[in-house]
């Protein structure tokens, strides 16, 4: 089945988005309240504007509007403002329409701010939106193929018939469909995909400073450790939260690694890290 969808904000996210659901056969707006961007995508032949303005009783209305970090935190305010000029759209024409956050955002967000400002403006409105969650996974130099043909795509709704739809409008790109039950789980799942990707980074370069200290390149030693180690070869090990490491070789080499470190002058602040969470995880479980 095909769907009307808008897409507010048209940058790299919004408009590869808004493109690979175009290729799908759904017909695509574009909304951005730069007029420059909308005259770009006119006349590239896209149905773009600087307003939002519902044609349909039916619509999904996608959010890819920045989430700047701001003092070390989401800086929520274009969405907000992307939320209101929703809910004032939705708000004129009725019906019953399906917003979906795209844009990175915390845990709750969907819940605590999305949701209530939207039904604090439709108050009063026969109108109806229901809020759900499918952040994106694109890699801005690649937005666009990952768009088209994405690995993985992660709808958070509490409404069947919403992920319903869902499924069906992003399903037809191809890739894994996950499905959660509620908007929080799917916005963690943003965010936990990009640090998992920067804690590893983090501990590679860490192990890239201490065997430098010693001489030895540390890139050769991280591309075997990457085919060696079972947390590289098996997705699912050490994933079941909770509990903390135990045997003999996982804190014996962890702290050997310290040690070590720590004689060469290194922090091993990532080491150390991944020491004081098991500890503090050992002690609630009374081991």
């Amino acid at each position: 089945m095909t769907e009307r969808i808008f897409v507010v904000g048209a940058g790299v996210v919004g408009f590869a988005s808004g493109r690979a659901l175009l290729g799908s056969g759904h017909r695509v707006s574009f909304v951005d309240t730069r007029a420059e961007r909308c005259a770009e995508l006119t006349d590239a032949g896209f149905e773009s504007s600087t307003t939002l303005e519902l044609d349909n009783d039916r619509t999904i209305i996608a959010l890819s509007v920045p989430t700047p970090s701001v003092d070390a935190a989401y800086d929520l305010s274009y969405l907000r403002e992307a939320v209101r000029t929703t809910a004032e759209a939705i708000k004129t024409r009725g019906g019953e329409h399906i917003v979906v956050v795209r844009s990175t955002v915390a845990p709750q967000t969907c819940d605590e701010v999305v949701a209530p400002l939207l039904q604090s403006i439709l108050e009063g409105s026969s109108a109806k939106a229901h809020v759900a969650s499918v952040p994106e996974f694109l890699r801005q130099a690649t937005a666009l193929e990952d768009a088209l043909h994405p690995t993985m795509t992660v709808i958070g709704s509490p409404l069947p018939e919403v992920r319903s739809r869902l499924e069906n409008v992003f399903g037809s790109l191809g890739g894994e469909i996950r499905v959660f039950e509620d908007t929080a789980s799917s916005e963690l799942v943003k965010i936990a995909h990009n640090c998992f990707n920067a804690a590893k980074i983090s501990f590679f370069n860490e192990l890239y400073v201490l065997a430098a200290s010693i001489g030895l390149d540390g890139d050769k030693i991280a591309n075997v450790v990457v085919r060696s180690a079972e947390a590289s070869t098996n997705i699912d090990y050490g994933t079941k939260g909770g509990f903390p490491f135990g045997g003999n070789c996982l804190p014996k080499d962890l702290d050997g690694l310290i040690a070590f470190a720590e004689r060469q002058g290194n922090a091993a602040s990532v080491l150390r890290a991944v020491r004081e969470i098991n500890n503090s995880l050992a002690v609630l479980q009374g081991l």
